[in-house]
């Protein structure tokens, strides 16, 4: 870090200078065992809870606290169950009806990995019975686990419409 203040220069090199010496210290320090006690002790009280949740929250307004949820959310969202949280996210915000993480989650593992309409074993993804479009809501008896071709070609139709234009 070059200064062209001299003074500012040797203060920064004596602090510089410290820091190995006082990590050494920490390492070392008889009572470490009890430090750390109380430090976990702290952090679980509801002090220590609300100051952590204050001190993510200024962190995350930081561009790099920015970017680092958004990479986070990224991972997250490209496995299988993200995926299918993140469209759940969605069809909630256009339908009636509380849909939550586990009901997907639920739904999904109740299909055994294979599509309601065709019995194909393919990933599969949350569909309407009903489609929003025609008035369908987001309850658990309106969903069903279709693979990707069934549910897209289905569209906003209704089942026996879909099935009807299937077989013609």
């Amino acid at each position: 870090m070059p200064l062209k203040d001299i003074e500012a220069r040797r203060a920064y090199d004596r602090e510089r200078g410290k820091l190995p010496h006082r990590r050494a210290y920490d390492r070392n320090r008889p009572n470490k065992a009890e430090r750390l006690a109380y430090v976990r002790e702290w952090r679980a009280s509801e002090r220590g809870k609300a100051w952590e949740l204050e001190f993510r929250r200024k962190y995350r307004a930081t561009p790099k606290g920015k970017e680092v949820e958004q990479a986070a959310a990224r991972k997250w969202y490209a496995t299988p169950h993200g995926h299918a949280v993140r469209r759940a996210e969605g069809h909630a915000r256009r339908a009636a009806g509380e849909l939550t993480a586990e009901d997907v989650m639920r739904l999904l593992d109740e299909a055994g990995g294979r599509c309601v309409y065709c019995g194909r074993e393919a990933p599969l993804e949350i569909e309407h019975i009903l489609p929003v479009a025609r008035g369908g809501t987001n309850a658990m008896s309106n969903l069903a686990a279709a693979c990707r071709s069934c549910n897209s070609s289905k569209g906003a139709k209704t089942v026996d419409e879909w099935r009807k234009r299937e077989a013609a």
